[in-house]
């Protein structure tokens, strides 16, 4: 099979190209990815799950039409208002 770096790898690239085309959306994935992975070693969580999580990370967004995110911080914002 596949090794899981040379997965990760590949989604990465897949992900990237994607967003490529979203000027909004460029690097978002990889920066998720990234703040994951560093959340991963600060829990200690196992390299199976973490790799999971990461995974996750770079695929969140796929197939998302619009430019708004939901966060926390604008769904509080919205309710403000």
């Amino acid at each position: 099979g596949i090794a899981l770096h040379d997965y990760l790898e590949t989604v990465n690239v897949m992900v990237a190209l994607l967003e490529n085309e979203r000027g909004d959306l460029r690097n978002h994935s990889v920066t998720v990815a990234r703040i994951c992975r560093k959340v991963c070693d600060r829990l200690g969580l196992k390299p199976d799950e973490s790799d999971a999580i990461i995974i996750a990370a770079y695929l969140h967004d796929i197939g998302k039409t619009s430019a708004f995110h939901l966060t926390s911080l604008n769904v509080a914002e919205h309710r403000i208002a």
